[in-house]
């Protein structure tokens, strides 16, 4: 069982591109193999879990599920920052982190 924390009204969720095996987390476009293949997927909207099983919101200190924590700023914010200090690396138009083709 997966959670999956929802903060947008209307909030879509899609899965896509099965992997046989996976590299480097695709980062260097080639350390993945496709395949084929059918996903069975249940979902349902479960209200006042974050406070359920006490996961902690924002930055800080893990205190209470270490698996899991919500950072103040979205992925892509974050990889903007890295790729500017950073000179191995440069933000792709989705703004995730790659690697420098050079």
């Amino acid at each position: 069982m997966v959670y999956f924390p929802v903060f947008v009204e209307g909030a879509n969720l899609s899965m896509d591109d099965m992997h046989f095996s996976e590299g480097d987390r695709e980062v260097s476009y080639c350390g993945a193999i496709e395949m084929s293949g059918f996903l069975e997927l249940k979902c349902s909207i479960m209200r006042g879990v974050m406070e359920q099983y006490f996961i902690p919101m924002g930055p800080g200190k893990l205190n209470g599920n270490p698996i899991f924590e919500i950072g103040p700023a979205s992925p892509s914010g974050w990889c903007l920052r890295a790729s500017r200090s950073a000179p191995w690396s440069h933000a792709s138009p989705s703004g995730c982190c790659l690697p420098s083709p050079l």
